[in-house]
């Protein structure tokens, strides 16, 4: 079980940018996707994750098609390159904003602990209150993980997540990830 994408192409305005595109990634594997700037991969990840439907070809999640089901009805989470953080809550409440939306109802209490729990994980306990201005670009980009790992989804897709680090913090982070991801 995992997802599967079969003969994915998808064009803009007429040029191509995944030509019959497969791959079969099993559950709880840790995949890296590399190719030139250009090359499609965030294209690709956007089609698995369903922001983007492809023109042709499917993707399945444990061999149900979901090609056509929008992004909100998938149990996934997307982190993205640039540090996409809400300026105007908290890192706390950045961390609650997807629970706090989800179809299932989580209580105060529920939200309280996953959002604590991600943020010892990913060493943000002692900036909860402030707002993403207030810290670090290493800890903004934490934020946006934390936001995806408390939704506890099926699916974590990471869409070149430490591009706009220093070398230092990025080279850190990339040791703690697969550990923090559960690998």
């Amino acid at each position: 079980m995992g997802i599967s994408a079969q003969n994915i192409c998808k064009s803009f305005e007429n040029q191509p940018v995944l030509n019959d595109v497969s791959m079969d990634i099993a559950d709880g594997s840790f995949v890296t996707l590399l190719g030139a700037t250009g090359a499609g991969k965030t294209t690709f990840l956007r089609i698995l994750c369903g922001i983007e439907r492809p023109d042709s070809g499917r993707v399945l999640y444990d061999h149900q098609d979901v090609t056509r089901i929008a992004v909100q009805r998938r149990d996934v989470a997307m982190v993205y390159q640039e540090f996409i953080n809400y300026p105007s809550m908290t890192i706390f409440e950045n961390i609650a904003s997807p629970l706090r939306i989800s179809k299932t109802r989580y209580s105060k209490k529920e939200i309280d602990r996953r959002v604590r729990e991600t943020a010892e994980i990913l060493g943000l306990t002692g900036v909860l209150d402030h707002f993403p201005e207030e810290v670090s670009g290493g800890q903004k980009q934490r934020t946006a993980i934390a936001r995806a790992l408390a939704k506890d989804t099926k699916f974590i897709f990471l869409d070149e997540p430490l591009a706009n680090l220093d070398y230092k913090l990025r080279e850190e982070l990339r040791g703690e990830l697969k550990t923090i991801l559960g690998q």
